[in-house]
């Protein structure tokens, strides 16, 4: 639960620590606007979030053991 009382999701921790990683860009606001942009191609799609960031483990190479976890996601390669 966060400090608005939300009770947040495993894939919302996930992006809250990816967020405190990257420096130049909100990877919160990044994330959400790739999931609404990919959800508008052809007839559109019903992608989420969570689906983004399990996806985005897959296309890197840099992560030996693609697991959905923390650690995965305090990496250098977000930067």
């Amino acid at each position: 639960i966060n400090s608005m009382g939300t009770k947040l999701n495993y894939s919302d921790l996930l992006l809250s620590i990816a967020t405190a990683q990257w420096q130049e860009k909100d990877a919160r606001e990044e994330i959400n606007k790739l999931v609404d942009e990919l959800n508008k191609i052809g007839d559109g799609f019903d992608l989420d979030k969570d689906f983004v960031l399990r996806a985005s483990l897959y296309l890197t190479k840099e992560i030996k053991n693609i697991r959905f976890k923390v650690d995965n996601f305090k990496k250098k390669i977000w930067i």
